[in-house]
């Protein structure tokens, strides 16, 4: 290999290593100081019916607070309640709203 080959390579490689540092910060996530509360339909598994609750989440705050609050993923405090009915089960979805 060639001295200016391999000295393209050792910047490069440089260069490489750094961009983590050189990459900005991620910007901290704005939160409501409220938790939004949305129930879900009665559903044959918890896991849809969590899905259930969580889609009725969205919506609401959707609504209420517009489309950068409505994603339950970036949101904080969030939890489930459910319970069993017979055959079915029914979930409520509780979180404070968040933006990135």
């Amino acid at each position: 290999m060639c001295p200016r080959v391999l000295k393209t390579s050792l910047v490069f490689a440089a260069l490489v290593a750094a961009m983590p540092m050189l990459a900005a910060p991620a910007a901290a996530k704005t939160c409501k100081s409220y938790s939004v509360s949305a129930n879900g339909e009665k559903k044959f598994t918890n896991l849809t019916a969590r899905i259930s609750a969580r889609w009725h989440w969205h919506r609401k705050v959707l609504k209420n607070q517009g489309f950068v609050w409505s994603t339950y993923a970036l949101a904080s405090s969030k939890y489930y309640q459910c319970s069993r009915s017979g055959l079915k089960w029914k979930c409520s979805a509780n979180a404070k709203p968040c933006k990135a």
